[in-house]
């Protein structure tokens, strides 16, 4: 996406499939993905995405309840954030990037990929 031609190519043809009521869905492989085409994990793609075809809103979605306090796999005290209005610190640390069977990033990368749209104006 660093390519200016490559970047407006792509932006071209999810804006015209926006346009005629398609969803596209992009998904970045991890059993099948090769380095030269990479991106680190769906959230941090889906975060490129929602910046090129300039979201109106980001919504990320997981296998668990949401952002916890803490690992709620490790402890039982773990209590769940039910709004994050600033991702601080405090909300950095609480995100791990333990992940499940199926994932690659775990909730780190999934704040990583907030931080990065919301910078831009996108609501996450």
């Amino acid at each position: 996406m660093t390519d200016r031609q490559r970047y407006l190519n792509i932006r071209n043809t999810l804006s015209t499939l926006l346009e005629w009521g398609v969803t596209p869905i992009i998904n970045e492989n991890d059993t099948v993905a090769v380095d030269e085409i990479k991106f680190g994990d769906n959230d941090n793609l889906a975060a490129m995405i929602a910046n090129i075809v300039e979201a109106d809103v980001f919504i990320n979605l997981t296998s668990t309840a949401g952002l916890y306090d803490c690992n709620p796999a490790q402890s039982k005290k773990a209590r769940l954030i039910p709004l994050v209005s600033e991702i601080n610190d405090d909300i950095e640390a609480a995100a791990t990037s333990e992940t499940s069977d199926v994932g690659t990033g775990g909730m780190k990368s999934k704040i990583m990929a907030a931080k990065k749209v919301t910078a831009i104006g996108i609501p996450a």
